[in-house]
């Protein structure tokens, strides 16, 4: 690998699009320094909601569990430092969250999800890098789409991010009051949620 593809090149979320290619599924499209050049990222349906909620001035009444994590890390002295993504491979990209201690600047590297580092970068404003050669490998030019409605939350019928976020809460409130037969219902409404809309 040559300097200039190890140089980091910066990348920003433009916007958050149904894939039609894949029925279920969204891709998330990332700017690229090169004019009308962005890397398309397939992700899943409950990603795509989180993501658009985060991007957006609709957000969740209940914090999201990435504005959870944030939470935790900074009560820690942690802050995200940069999102990498360092690897393509077969069709999969893969990422990195870099962390560094407010302590004692100790920089840690935490393996992660792209669409999970895409959102921790947008909550904490961290710049999202990645090489020259995976955008000279995976860019596109972009044609004319449509983003996703981040204002209604719903797109084919899929139960979003906020409404997984009030039955988890329901369903709290059920083991608090020992109403475990309520509390095991809500768990398996969850669940079955979730494992539709799994990427």
């Amino acid at each position: 690998m040559s300097m200039e593809q190890n140089t980091f090149v910066t990348l920003s979320l433009h916007l958050i699009a149904h894939n039609d290619a894949h029925r279920g599924s969204y891709t998330m499209f990332l700017s690229c320094p090169e004019k009308e050049r962005y890397i398309p990222i397939i992700i899943g349906a409950m990603e795509a909601q989180t993501l658009a909620s985060l991007n957006s001035d609709n957000r969740t009444e209940r914090p999201l569990m990435h504005e959870t994590s944030y939470q935790m890390l900074s009560a820690n002295d942690i802050t995200i430092d940069k999102v990498l993504i360092h690897k393509f491979i077969d069709g999969i990209f893969h990422s990195y969250i870099y962390t560094r201690s407010t302590y004692d600047g100790r920089i840690s590297v935490i393996d992660s999800r792209t669409s999970d580092a895409v959102a921790m970068a947008i909550i904490t404003d961290a710049p999202i890098y990645t090489y020259q050669h995976i955008i000279d490998e995976t860019s596109i030019i972009l044609k004319e789409v449509s983003p996703i409605d981040t204002s209604a939350y719903k797109q084919d019928n899929a139960i979003v991010a906020s409404d997984i976020a009030l039955l988890r809460e329901k369903m709290e409130r059920a083991v608090g009051v020992e109403d475990y037969e309520e509390a095991a219902r809500l768990r398996d409404q969850i669940k079955n949620i979730e494992t539709r809309y799994k990427p």
